[in-house]
């Protein structure tokens, strides 16, 4: 179930973690090697599109976007991202706190090209909600790419939890510095799909990332292991 009193549940870890967050996002492994390729992969030409950057974290795809020459309104429910954020970036861009859960209202229907929702999408309880939004958002025939935890990656496995079920876990990290308990929710692989579907979006590419070659070198362990087991989905599709 989602938190009662509408607090998004990775909030708290994030303002506090922001800080080690940016100094690292752009060399860990999970981050820099596996999601961070994957989903550049997937992205259209930017050039003179409007994008909405959801989940901007401390500006890595803010960063990319403009310097592509996308127009870009980014959004983060964590101040202390935005605050980063603002600073990585110096060129002009839209930097807005919001939770997507419950109050995008403020943001026009039909005049994004691209919505971008990167590692995002492990924290929201209701995809259908979420997703039918987004398409508002969209103009028709406009992207939605996002990534989301494998829902059989390790952390998943190692839980020997029920897997049909859309469930709030929680699992340590420790990547970012100081050890802390990150929250999210699971939920299988046909929720995730079954929420597109519903929401008027059809799929055009789905990647279950393996690193790239030069993780081998600078992080072996997560190498060998993300070539034997998955650890995110990455996916396209298109408002209809």
């Amino acid at each position: 179930m989602p938190d009662q009193d509408n607090r998004p549940i990775a909030l708290d870890v994030y303002e506090e973690i922001a800080e080690s967050y940016a100094a690292k996002v752009d060399t860990k492994a999970h981050n820099a090697f596996i999601d961070w390729p994957a989903v550049t992969s997937l992205l259209p030409n930017l050039n003179d599109i409007l994008v909405l950057d959801v989940g901007s974290g401390p500006g890595r795809y803010a960063e990319y976007l403009l310097e592509n020459s996308a127009k870009v309104v980014s959004i983060d429910v964590s101040s202390n991202m935005l605050r980063l954020a603002r600073r990585r970036v110096r060129e002009q861009s839209n930097f807005i706190r919001a939770d997507i859960e419950y109050n995008l209202p403020f943001l026009n229907s039909d005049i994004f090209d691209l919505v971008l929702c990167p590692l995002v999408l492990d924290y929201i309880y209701d995809w259908h909600k979420t997703f039918r939004r987004f398409s508002e958002l969209l103009k028709k025939d406009g992207l939605l790419i996002f990534s989301a935890g494998h829902p059989f990656d390790k952390a998943f496995i190692r839980s020997k939890r029920e897997y049909f079920l859309v469930k709030r876990m929680e699992y340590p990290w420790s990547g970012f510095g100081k050890r802390v308990m990150m929250q999210y929710y699971h939920r299988p692989l046909s929720d995730m799909i079954g929420a597109l579907h519903s929401s008027g979006f059809i799929i055009e590419e789905l990647l279950e990332p393996r690193p790239i070659k030069e993780c081998k070198q600078m992080d072996p362990e997560t190498y060998e292991e993300s070539n034997s087991w998955p650890s995110f989905i990455c996916i396209k599709a298109r408002n209809s």
